[in-house]
């Protein structure tokens, strides 16, 4: 009777004890009068850090190591760093050498404590009220910045009593990324939750097994079943613990959950050409006085027309709406150059031609480029329209957008049909509509302020302008599109 009741309170012991916590313990001896060849003296304090459930010898006494200086020096020292904001956690890094000076590592804002102590020790280093840390960072760091970005932290459904709710919503954004830590905090969470409800139900067992067992009198039914609910309470309790220990030594990877960690794309500001009245007007050039001749660059436009995909004298046509060829215009929007563009425009394949817009070489590779992606919607959707409707769809593309163009030539490939549907595409897009019809023109909406007008006042003058435009160039221009056999030089 006596031994199974001894080896059931061994059982019980073992697999409570990691469920308890505790400091670190010292077995301590105060100074005594001892006598020896010199006489009577006394010997100094003594002091042996104390092996986990180990005796102490005789004339020592159990004693928590940070209350007796003597013992302080077996153990580490734990440097506490908190934050004046109680809602952020503790820093705590831990050092052997008592030497260490906590103040290299002190993260910006925050107050260092040093204390004799293992960190797993202290309540301020742990669980909802800090963070343990086994090496310290290359560098001071400062406090965890809060997320630039707004995240909304998701509401739990199944709320679990080990999760840690300042863990959960700890959102971080630093070196360009976002860290987010709701998968995998709550995933720790219900582990921890499913190990501690296993170690409750296993102790449940043997405590109801031994019970069975020690009351059994005799009967080996009862016998064997205490044994069995003991047992299997304990290899279910192994199986439980040891898959965490199994899979953290084949691979620590396995069971280090991390917090999912996003880019966090840098936003670019884009200048929207759309919205801009293009036709020159000289009073509003900040430099560039124009002194070319009408046919000075016709070298450059036969150059770079085979890039664009339409003959030289479209791109001549484009020029002289745009600048009155003059290279060195810049209008009031910083606008630039004989095509009237911007570096902040230019298509990724002449990027290096646009470090100085100023030069008529580089314009017109830029312009071209820009006008290319055009002639390939139209010879996409409308190959064989008039070169009267060809110009006002390049001209469509070129001044309103290559969105716009796309969507015109998809529902029509003739001109006079361009404009209503130019107009519906306003009226799809009434925020833009707006912006523009506003600022440049208060006149045509003569108080008007519905959505209609302002895709009225928005498509119908900018769709005019690339018709007169056309118009302009159709005593010129036979042949839009380029049927050369030079070739592109980027």
């Amino acid at each position: 009777m006596k031994l199974r009741f001894v080896t059931i309170f061994v059982l019980s012991f073992i697999l409570l004890a990691p469920l308890a916590a505790s400091a670190a313990d010292c077995c301590f001896q105060a100074g005594q009068v001892v006598s020896g060849n010199g006489g009577a003296i006394v010997a100094p304090d003594s002091c042996i850090l104390r092996a986990n459930g180990g005796n102490c010898d005789p004339g020592y006494a159990v004693v928590d190591c940070s209350t007796k200086a003597i013992c302080q020096a077996k153990l580490p020292i734990c440097c506490v760093y908190s934050y004046p904001d109680a809602s952020m956690k503790n820093w705590c890094f831990e050092s052997s050498d008592h030497n260490y000076d906590c103040s290299t590592i002190q993260p910006t804002g925050s107050t260092a404590t040093v204390k004799n102590s293992y960190c797993a020790d202290l309540p301020d280093c742990s669980g909802d009220k800090g963070h343990m840390f086994l090496s310290p960072p290359a560098t001071p760091t400062a406090a965890t910045p809060a997320a630039e970005y707004p995240v909304i932290v998701p509401k739990l459904s199944i709320p679990i009593p080990t999760l840690s709710l300042q863990d959960f919503a700890h959102v971080v954004q630093e070196d360009g990324y976002i860290y987010i830590p709701f998968i995998s905090v709550y995933l720790v969470a219900a582990y921890k939750l499913g190990v501690g409800v296993a170690a409750v139900l296993a102790i449940i067992m043997i405590m109801i097994g031994g019970f069975i067992w020690i009351t059994a009198g005799g009967d080996s039914g009862k016998t064997g079943r205490a044994k069995s609910m003991i047992s299997g309470a304990v290899v279910g309790l192994v199986l439980t613990v040891g898959s965490y220990v199994a899979l953290d030594l084949i691979n620590p990877n396995l069971v280090n959950f991390k917090a999912l960690k996003i880019q966090v794309v840098t936003p670019q500001t884009i200048d929207v050409v759309d919205d801009y009245a293009p036709e020159v007007d000289n009073s509003n050039l900040t430099t560039g006085t124009n002194t070319s001749t009408p046919s000075q660059y016709d070298g450059i436009f036969a150059k770079y027309a085979p890039c664009a995909g339409v003959a030289p004298e479209v791109l001549k046509a484009i020029a002289q709406a745009e600048s009155g060829l003059n290279a060195g215009a810049v209008n009031k929007s910083g606008y630039t150059g004989l095509f009237q563009t911007k570096a902040a425009n230019c298509p990724a394949t002449v990027k290096s031609y646009c470090a100085n817009l100023t030069d008529p070489d580089n314009n017109t590779a830029a312009g071209a480029a820009m006008i290319a992606k055009s002639v390939s919607t139209i010879k996409a959707n409308c190959p064989t329209a008039s070169p009267h409707d060809m110009m006002v769809m390049i001209y469509v593309g070129h001044n309103m957008g290559g969105g716009m163009l796309k969507y015109v030539t998809q529902n029509t490939c003739s001109a006079p049909a361009m404009r209503k549907a130019a107009i519906d595409y306003y009226v799809n897009n009434p925020s833009t509509a707006r912006k523009y019809a506003t600022q440049y023109q208060q006149g045509c909406l003569a108080g008007a302020t519905d959505d209609q007008s302002m895709a009225n006042c928005t498509g119908g003058p900018k769709f005019d302008y690339a018709e007169r435009i056309a118009s302009k160039a159709d005593g010129s221009i036979g042949q839009v599109l380029y049927n050369g056999s030079a070739s592109c030089p980027y």
